[in-house]
Protein backbone atom coordinates (compact mmCIF):
# COMPACT_ATOMS: atom_id res chain seq x y z
CA UNK A 1 0.00 0.00 0.00
CA UNK A 2 2.81 2.64 0.65
CA UNK A 3 4.30 2.28 -2.95
CA UNK A 4 1.08 2.96 -4.25
CA UNK A 5 0.76 5.73 -2.12
CA UNK A 6 4.61 7.20 -3.02
CA UNK A 7 4.13 6.23 -6.37
CA UNK A 8 0.51 8.09 -6.95
CA UNK A 9 2.13 11.43 -4.84
CA UNK A 10 5.00 11.03 -7.52
CA UNK A 11 3.73 10.79 -10.76
CA UNK A 12 -0.22 11.28 -10.76
CA UNK A 13 -0.16 14.52 -8.89
CA UNK A 14 2.04 17.51 -9.25
CA UNK A 15 5.39 18.12 -6.82
CA UNK A 16 4.53 21.57 -6.32
CA UNK A 17 1.12 21.35 -4.95
CA UNK A 18 0.17 21.91 -1.51
CA UNK A 19 -0.67 19.07 0.84
CA UNK A 20 -4.22 19.79 1.37
CA UNK A 21 -4.61 20.10 -2.81
CA UNK A 22 -2.60 16.34 -2.92
CA UNK A 23 -5.09 14.70 -0.97
CA UNK A 24 -8.33 15.86 -2.71
CA UNK A 25 -6.22 15.19 -6.10
CA UNK A 26 -5.73 11.88 -5.15
CA UNK A 27 -9.11 11.13 -4.28
CA UNK A 28 -10.53 12.78 -7.20
CA UNK A 29 -7.99 10.83 -9.96
CA UNK A 30 -9.47 7.13 -8.37
CA UNK A 31 -12.81 8.09 -7.89
CA UNK A 32 -13.50 9.66 -11.30
CA UNK A 33 -12.18 6.34 -12.71
CA UNK A 34 -14.09 3.60 -10.45
CA UNK A 35 -16.32 1.76 -11.83
CA UNK A 36 -17.89 -1.57 -10.35
CA UNK A 37 -17.81 -2.23 -14.45
CA UNK A 38 -14.12 -2.69 -14.55
CA UNK A 39 -13.19 -5.18 -16.29
CA UNK A 40 -9.30 -6.25 -16.87
CA UNK A 41 -9.35 -9.53 -17.43
CA UNK A 42 -7.44 -10.53 -20.78
CA UNK A 43 -3.78 -10.28 -21.98
CA UNK A 44 -1.23 -7.43 -20.89
CA UNK A 45 2.14 -6.94 -21.69
CA UNK A 46 4.90 -4.34 -20.47
CA UNK A 47 8.15 -3.84 -18.40
CA UNK A 48 9.16 -5.06 -14.78
CA UNK A 49 12.10 -3.12 -12.90
CA UNK A 50 14.61 -3.74 -10.18
CA UNK A 51 15.31 -0.07 -8.96
CA UNK A 52 18.77 -0.74 -7.52
CA UNK A 53 19.36 2.98 -6.54
CA UNK A 54 21.64 5.92 -7.34
CA UNK A 55 19.26 5.68 -10.85
CA UNK A 56 20.24 2.36 -11.83
CA UNK A 57 17.41 0.58 -13.20
CA UNK A 58 17.21 -2.65 -14.50
CA UNK A 59 14.40 -3.76 -17.16
CA UNK A 60 12.96 -7.34 -17.63
CA UNK A 61 9.82 -7.52 -19.97
CA UNK A 62 6.78 -9.10 -18.69
CA UNK A 63 3.64 -10.78 -19.71
CA UNK A 64 0.17 -10.83 -17.70
CA UNK A 65 -2.91 -12.45 -18.09
CA UNK A 66 -5.65 -11.58 -15.98
CA UNK A 67 -9.03 -13.64 -15.52
CA UNK A 68 -11.45 -11.53 -13.03
CA UNK A 69 -14.65 -12.69 -11.78
CA UNK A 70 -16.53 -9.67 -9.32
CA UNK A 71 -13.43 -7.99 -7.59
CA UNK A 72 -11.50 -11.19 -7.26
CA UNK A 73 -8.33 -11.95 -9.67
CA UNK A 74 -6.59 -14.94 -11.01
CA UNK A 75 -4.01 -15.23 -13.73
CA UNK A 76 -0.28 -16.29 -14.66
CA UNK A 77 2.54 -13.93 -15.29
CA UNK A 78 5.67 -14.56 -17.44
CA UNK A 79 8.67 -12.57 -17.14
CA UNK A 80 11.73 -12.75 -19.66
CA UNK A 81 15.23 -11.67 -18.54
CA UNK A 82 18.45 -11.32 -20.56
CA UNK A 83 22.02 -12.10 -19.53
CA UNK A 84 24.89 -12.73 -22.26
CA UNK A 85 22.12 -12.53 -25.17
CA UNK A 86 20.50 -15.48 -23.40
CA UNK A 87 16.78 -14.86 -22.52
CA UNK A 88 15.38 -16.68 -19.40
CA UNK A 89 11.55 -16.59 -18.55
CA UNK A 90 9.74 -17.93 -15.44
CA UNK A 91 5.71 -18.55 -15.58
CA UNK A 92 4.10 -17.66 -12.07
CA UNK A 93 0.38 -18.08 -10.84
CA UNK A 94 -1.18 -15.26 -9.00
CA UNK A 95 -4.07 -14.30 -6.92
CA UNK A 96 -5.69 -10.22 -6.26
CA UNK A 97 -8.01 -8.11 -5.78
CA UNK A 98 -9.35 -4.99 -8.22
CA UNK A 99 -11.13 -2.35 -6.14
CA UNK A 100 -12.11 0.92 -8.30
CA UNK A 101 -8.86 1.32 -10.29
CA UNK A 102 -6.88 0.12 -7.58
CA UNK A 103 -5.93 -3.75 -8.33
CA UNK A 104 -3.23 -5.76 -5.72
CA UNK A 105 -2.00 -9.23 -6.52
CA UNK A 106 0.44 -11.26 -5.05
CA UNK A 107 1.93 -14.55 -6.86
CA UNK A 108 1.23 -17.68 -5.35
CA UNK A 109 4.22 -19.79 -6.77
CA UNK A 110 6.57 -20.25 -9.77
CA UNK A 111 4.84 -22.72 -12.73
CA UNK A 112 8.57 -23.33 -14.20
CA UNK A 113 11.55 -21.85 -14.47
CA UNK A 114 14.70 -21.46 -16.49
CA UNK A 115 17.51 -21.37 -14.17
CA UNK A 116 19.56 -17.90 -13.92
CA UNK A 117 23.50 -18.69 -13.58
CA UNK A 118 23.77 -16.15 -10.42
CA UNK A 119 20.20 -15.25 -9.67
CA UNK A 120 16.91 -16.29 -8.32
CA UNK A 121 13.20 -15.72 -9.27
CA UNK A 122 11.53 -13.28 -7.42
CA UNK A 123 7.83 -13.99 -5.73
CA UNK A 124 5.91 -10.74 -6.01
CA UNK A 125 3.38 -8.65 -4.67
CA UNK A 126 2.43 -6.06 -6.89
CA UNK A 127 0.19 -2.95 -6.53
CA UNK A 128 -1.25 -0.93 -9.57
CA UNK A 129 -3.48 1.81 -10.49
CA UNK A 130 -5.44 1.32 -13.71
CA UNK A 131 -5.40 4.47 -15.91
CA UNK A 132 -5.54 4.93 -19.26
CA UNK A 133 -2.48 6.44 -21.18
CA UNK A 134 -3.08 7.69 -25.09
CA UNK A 135 -6.31 5.47 -24.65
CA UNK A 136 -4.80 2.67 -23.87
CA UNK A 137 -5.57 0.95 -20.61
CA UNK A 138 -2.22 1.18 -18.40
CA UNK A 139 -1.67 -0.46 -15.55
CA UNK A 140 1.37 0.86 -13.48
CA UNK A 141 2.90 0.66 -9.95
CA UNK A 142 5.27 -0.67 -7.81
CA UNK A 143 6.66 -4.65 -6.61
CA UNK A 144 8.33 -5.95 -3.61
CA UNK A 145 9.23 -9.73 -3.31
CA UNK A 146 10.97 -12.77 -2.18
CA UNK A 147 13.15 -15.84 -3.46
CA UNK A 148 12.21 -19.36 -3.08
CA UNK A 149 14.68 -19.06 -0.36
CA UNK A 150 13.18 -15.95 1.12
CA UNK A 151 15.34 -13.53 0.58
CA UNK A 152 14.45 -9.89 -0.06
CA UNK A 153 14.10 -9.16 -3.67
CA UNK A 154 15.38 -5.48 -4.58
CA UNK A 155 11.56 -3.56 -5.27
CA UNK A 156 10.91 -2.02 -8.26
CA UNK A 157 8.24 -0.98 -10.81
CA UNK A 158 5.41 -2.44 -12.98
CA UNK A 159 3.87 -0.88 -16.41
CA UNK A 160 1.72 -3.10 -18.07
CA UNK A 161 -0.81 -1.82 -21.36
CA UNK A 162 -3.44 -4.20 -22.54
CA UNK A 163 -3.07 -5.97 -25.42
CA UNK A 164 -6.35 -6.94 -28.30
CA UNK A 165 -7.41 -9.93 -28.48
CA UNK A 166 -5.61 -12.37 -30.51
CA UNK A 167 -7.07 -14.84 -32.94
Amino acid sequence: MIYTLIFLLNTIVPQKMPKTKVARAVNTEISTKSTDKTDISGFWEGTISRDEGYGKRVMFDIEVIFTQKGKDITGISIVRATEDKKTYSAKMEFVGKLKGTYLKYEETKIVSADKIPDADWCIKKVELILKMTHNVPTLEGMWEGVTGDKKSCIPGRVTLKRKPPRV
